[in-house]
């Protein structure tokens, strides 16, 4: 349950008059997180577990399941059909088994796709035989995650938290891999780049998503770093909780528009506030003051919309900078038709 969810006439009038004629009827949300209250090792020492990210407090979201999930699109995008590719909450208090045969059965309860969260030592193959992924129609591929590996970001290598299990099975089915980059920069740490361009060249069939763009939150980070990234064809990128214009600009002039999907970072687009980026860094701006963000204190009153609203205005505007001609093509293929031409 996301326990501050407020949504006003004035977000409603946002959507309506800002984003529902923009968007298609039918949405497809590449990048969203789902775990239950019984999935939280409540006795992990969270003092020893920074509150750097919304999902990391427990005490704005505690549980986010199908049918929140539902509850919330049909308010923050009422008469569009909203679906999407489901995965857990990778983080060290989470029972990562729990949270992934939650998937595995629910999944095909309520027919959504979804990827596996990968252990940094686990073994997909013998995984696999018990698991039989394979069998599941809706399963996509895997979620592996940095901070299960128990290191210092900027010690962690791709290959510390994506083994060679993972990239082969993936290989041999044509499954995706969404990655969220380690190290500090993201997509700016060159370390990130060759590492990606190795797997690439090694693994032609499996398919990366950078999440968030590379974590390209800032421009700095992107700029200059997808020339030697754009030719390869198994490489996505999706836009979740992306919302600096000059970034979109960037994926949208350097990357095919058939590789680049819709994501949102579910439910973290039910937040009031914007994502932004001060003297090369980028920070959580919400309508409360919470650990993780800069906001207010509890006096002063805010005007701010949902996180979901700002990051599709950047998009709009983005594409209306860069490519106004094909305005309607591009909102098509990134919200539906890239996504689905996989499932």
């Amino acid at each position: 349950m996301f326990k501050s969810f407020e949504f006003t006439d004035k977000d409603l009038y946002i959507y309506n008059k800002e984003i529902k004629d923009y968007i298609p009827d039918i949405i497809i949300d590449s990048h969203i997180h789902s775990w239950k209250k019984s999935h939280i090792i409540y006795d992990y020492n969270f003092n020893n577990y920074k509150l750097d990210k919304p999902f990391k407090d427990l005490n704005l979201i505690d549980e986010f399941i199908y049918k929140d999930f539902q509850k919330y699109m049909n308010i923050v995008f009422p008469s569009k059909k909203y679906y999407g590719m489901f995965f857990g909450l990778p983080f060290l208090f989470i029972d990562t088994e729990k949270n992934n045969n939650f998937h595995l059965i629910n999944s095909t309860i309520n027919n959504y796709n979804f990827l596996y969260v990968t252990l940094p030592e686990e073994d997909i193959w013998k995984t696999d035989k018990s698991k039989n992924f394979l069998n599941n129609k809706n399963f996509l591929g895997f979620k592996p995650y940095p901070d299960l590996c128990k290191l210092k970001s900027d010690e962690i290598s791709i290959f510390d938290f994506v083994n060679r299990s993972v990239l082969e099975f993936a290989e041999e089915n044509s499954l995706f891999i969404l990655l969220h980059l380690p190290r500090k920069r993201g997509l700016g740490d060159q370390k990130n780049i060759s590492e990606i361009v190795k797997i690439l060249k090694q693994y032609k069939k499996l398919k990366i998503i950078l999440a968030h763009a590379g974590r390209a939150y800032c421009v700095k980070d992107i700029i200059d770093k997808l020339d030697v990234l754009k030719k390869f064809d198994n490489l996505f990128f999706d836009l979740a909780l992306v919302s600096e214009v000059s970034v979109i600009e960037y994926v949208l002039k350097k990357i095919n528009v058939n590789n680049i999907f819709y994501g949102s970072d579910n439910p973290w687009l039910l937040i009031k506030g914007k994502d932004v980026f001060i003297n090369d860094n980028h920070y959580y701006i919400s309508n409360k003051l919470y650990d993780w963000s800069l906001g207010p204190k509890e006096s002063v009153k805010t005007d701010f919309t949902l996180y979901a609203y700002e990051q599709i205005r950047a998009l709009i505007y983005a594409i209306n900078t860069t490519r106004p001609r094909c305005f309607n093509k591009y909102m098509n293929k990134i919200f539906y038709e890239n996504f689905n031409y996989f499932l």
